[in-house]
């Protein structure tokens, strides 16, 4: 949500070329810093996942190798969104249809629309 009050933005086509070089800088900086924070976020989360547990049911285990058991187990046991999370995963996800185009009647009165703005337009 917006901070601050938007009657006091500046619109790009206002601003001096050296304004807009330097939004742009700082713009670009930030979006470096975002960049680096997921890149360590997801590097962070790999090495976990590797990792191997201690205790419990799943000692020994990567964790990794226990999500997947768990999640396999729930499949087995009813849970549909486990089973279509395991599907999509191994590539087995059925493609998605969709129709397009309209029936005789609706294409119909659609001519009938065109011919009418045609007519009107002359």
């Amino acid at each position: 949500m917006p901070r601050g009050n938007i009657n006091n933005l500046i619109p790009n086509s206002e601003l001096t070329p050296e304004q807009r070089k330097e939004r742009a800088k700082k713009a670009g900086q930030k979006s470096g810093e975002v960049r680096a924070q997921r890149k360590l976020l997801k590097d962070e989360l790999l090495f976990l996942l590797d990792e191997k547990l201690k205790g419990g049911d799943y000692e020994g285990k990567t964790a990794r190798e226990a999500m997947s058991a768990r999640l396999v187990n729930r499949a087995v046991n009813g849970d549909t969104d486990a089973y279509k999370v395991i599907r999509d995963t191994i590539g087995e996800k059925p493609t998605e249809k969709i129709q397009m185009g309209a029936d005789e009647e609706t294409i119909a009165k659609m001519d009938a629309f065109f011919d009418f703005l045609k007519d009107v337009s002359k």
